[in-house]
């Protein structure tokens, strides 16, 4: 029973340690660390660069302060320093409807970025495949040419064993009707002599 228990509690972190080291899990955690600091970045360019400019047209130092008071609360003056402060347990609270329009344009923002980041990748993956295809063409081509050209010297190499084979026939059947001749003629020769 134990050694069952074992080999379950083996197989368990075999499984595991497999599980974490496999490629796609890296992967998963190195685009998670990137996209923390790209959060980072994309935070720092909306609080510090396009909420300010936005703020302009609003008349506000940011879109984040608009807000609505659902009951306003009551404030008291001090005299010294002539500011109002908020009496406390006054008011109903309120409505930060700015911190949310700046979370849509985060992630408008966000959204545009990988947008443009994976449309770039994808041309240029595009652009990697037609080269490779053209270049895969290219080669079938070459090779095609080339065996062509190779078809048309072993045509003419064979023409030109044929012919001299041709040529070698012609001139064995010349000696042979030579020889054929002489033949006959020795065989005359012998038949005058021997009459």
């Amino acid at each position: 029973m134990s050694k069952n228990k074992e080999k379950k509690k083996s197989s368990f972190f075999k499984d595991f340690k497999a599980f974490i080291t496999k490629g796609n899990i890296l992967d998963l955690a190195v685009a998670v660390v990137i996209g923390g600091a790209f959060n980072a970045i994309i935070t720092s360019l909306v609080n510090n660069i396009i909420m300010p400019l936005v703020g302009l047209f609003t008349g506000r130092a940011s879109l984040a302060d608009l807000e609505v008071w659902i009951k306003k609360p009551d404030y008291i003056q001090y005299p010294e320093t002539g500011l109002d402060v908020i009496v406390e347990g006054t008011g109903a609270g309120h409505i930060q409807y700015g911190l949310f329009l700046q979370a849509i344009v985060n992630f408008l923002i966000i959204a545009l970025t990988i947008f443009i980041m994976v449309r770039v990748i994808r041309s240029s993956q595009d652009r990697l495949a037609f080269r490779e295809k053209a270049k895969a063409e290219e080669a079938a081509k070459k090779a095609e040419e080339e065996a062509k050209i190779a078809a048309e010297e072993q045509a003419k190499a064979d023409a030109a064993a044929a012919e001299a084979a041709a040529a070698k026939e012609a001139q064995l059947q010349a000696f042979y009707d030579a020889n054929q001749k002489q033949t006959e003629l020795l065989e005359k020769i012998l038949e005058k002599i021997n009459k």
